[in-house]
């Protein structure tokens, strides 16, 4: 029975399916479902494998009274192999497609995403080391590591001044593709951004009183954060981009690991 709830409940397909919807909405405002035909070619079913492995990637997340605690449920490990490859299969049709425009986008999204994305992850890890605690170290590492977490969380989900440059190609990686399959793999990008946002919540507030609740509302919070970066900033030029990344987000997740494990 609890296999179930966890599967078809919580938190699987329906709850993945609610944040989906609220991300999609809040974040990428769009209220459409794309067709469901756009799986019936070989770049619709690499966009049909991210969407399964980014409700993998829920399921298998420390969720507050998660019907199934047991391994592998909450193996970081496993997290982020599988939330990663998710974020990967989306990008790959642009990046091997004979149009240099959508191959572009695709090494612009590939570089940015995998960049924000391991600060974000070695946050994460710095967050799970330990929870809130008196330790000045350990307190001082993860609020480094939250800092870490919000410059670099807008690369790793591609929004606001690291989203694709459409100035050049204004489909950006759905360039060349049929539409309702690059509809398909901007639902995929969705639901991945959508549990690597609930990642960090579920890390940064641990078993704390009332987490499940303060989950979901902070979710909502950062979603309609992120829409409004996503209005407000103009694109930065991928140099820029990545030394965002690399040399102001990348240290402090770096001390605040190092500060959390020693506290």
């Amino acid at each position: 029975m609890n296999q179930l709830i966890a599967l078809l409940l919580f938190p699987g397909i329906a709850s993945w399916t609610v944040l989906l919807l609220v991300y999609r909405v809040l974040v990428m405002e769009t209220r459409t479902l794309p067709p469901l035909t756009g799986w019936r070619n070989a770049d619709g079913l690499l966009a049909l494998l991210a969407l399964l492995g980014a409700l993998t990637g829920m399921l298998l997340l420390p969720w507050p009274l998660h019907p199934l605690a047991i391994p592998p449920v909450g193996e970081l490990a496993l997290i982020w192999f599988v939330i990663e490859v998710a974020f990967v299969m989306p990008v790959l049709p642009a990046l091997l497609a004979p149009a240099p425009l959508a191959r572009r986008a695709a090494i612009r999204e590939l570089q940015l995403g995998s960049a924000g994305r391991a600060v974000v992850w070695l946050a994460i890890g710095a967050l799970g080391a330990g929870v809130w605690q008196a330790a000045a170290l350990g307190v001082v590492g993860r609020v480094l590591a939250l800092l870490a977490v919000a410059l670099a969380l807008p690369a790793a989900l591609g929004i606001g001044p690291f989203a694709s440059e459409r100035s050049i190609a204004p489909l950006g990686t759905a360039s060349g593709l049929a539409e309702d399959t690059g509809q398909l793999g901007e639902l995929a990008r969705a639901a991945c951004g959508a549990v690597l946002l609930v990642a960090v919540l579920i890390y940064a507030i641990g078993p704390l009183p009332f987490a499940l609740p303060l989950v979901l509302v902070l979710f909502v919070l950062c979603c309609l954060g992120l829409r409004r970066l996503g209005r407000g900033l103009p694109r930065l030029v991928l140099p820029r981009a990545l030394n965002w990344c690399l040399w102001r987000a990348l240290p402090l997740a770096l001390v605040g690991f190092v500060l959390t494990v020693l506290g």
